[in-house]
């Protein structure tokens, strides 16, 4: 529960779904070392929506054994092996996936919603008589459609062990490295960091690393990926929420699989990476 976890939840409580569980096995308090620069620690959740029902409880995710009996799980702020193993049961179980992070500046967010059907809204366009296609009435039922149909569509998502497991060598690789996000490379540096370090980079003592590489330069390390940025929060917190509520929903279509934020440029970008839909 820390800023990121703070945001999803808020969102998901406002959003008015019927009740949410929040997990953590730390103590939860504001202002913590380290924590989210620019807020003072997670809001009350019971004041944001009476209606909801909150539940919390102590321990660790997939520990505690919680994840069979919810129908989506999210996690925030966990190791690389915790996401990859309450992930797979997750899967196993046909529960709804969902992971993100934020490092400084940037901030990603993962969905595993299996074999996920939904529906979209479609514009209806009205039948236009033979012989007058180019009419005005034809112009209007092109541009001012009356009625919107239902689509119902199907995705199919990997799970983040697939995902992550994406080989980059190779002559038929080249172009697919190009045109991938450099922040899913940053991505793995800073959960490789988090794993060997057990924490995360911090401005003293990692500011002599030599881990420099074509993907992600050191001076983005040293520069931008410290703490937890608040509006970086509020960004990827009100994705993550969206994308949560449109998986319980089963309306419009979800982010297939990854999200990044870069919040030096202000841009987002969505990328589906991992083997190919079977």
């Amino acid at each position: 529960m820390r800023g990121l976890g703070a945001e999803v939840a808020k969102n998901l409580i406002l959003a008015g779904v019927r009740g949410l569980t929040l997990l953590d096995h730390q103590q939860v308090r504001g202002g913590t070392p380290g924590g989210t620069v620019g807020t003072q620690g997670p809001p009350e959740p019971v004041c944001l929506n009476p209606m909801v029902e909150v539940k919390a409880r102590r321990g660790r995710g997939g520990q505690t054994d919680p994840v069979p009996q919810c129908p989506q799980v999210c996690l925030t702020c966990c190791s690389k092996e915790s996401m990859v193993r309450i992930n797979q049961i997750c899967h196993k179980n046909g529960i709804k996936f969902f992971t993100g992070d934020v490092f400084g500046y940037h901030g990603y967010m993962f969905a595993d919603l299996g074999q996920h059907e939904f529906v979209e809204e479609k514009p209806k366009v009205a039948k236009v008589s033979a012989g007058v296609e180019d009419g005005p009435e034809a112009k209007r039922a092109r541009l001012e459609p009356a009625e919107t149909t239902m689509v119902k569509k199907q995705l199919q998502f990997c799970p983040l062990r697939e995902a992550l497991a994406v080989r980059w060598r190779g002559e038929e690789a080249a172009p697919a490295l190009r045109r991938t996000a450099p922040d899913y490379f940053l991505l793995h540096v800073l959960l490789q960091f988090r794993t060997e370090a057990g924490r995360d980079p911090c401005p003293r003592g990692d500011s002599d690393s030599d881990n420099d590489s074509d993907n992600v330069p050191v001076s983005v390390l040293l520069h931008s990926c410290f703490s937890e940025m608040a509006p970086v929060c509020a960004v990827v917190g009100g994705v993550l929420g969206q994308e949560v509520v449109k998986a319980l929903s089963q309306r419009d279509p979800p982010h297939n699989n990854f999200f990044f934020f870069d919040g030096v440029r202000g841009q987002g970008m969505v990328e589906r990476l991992g083997p190919p839909p079977k």
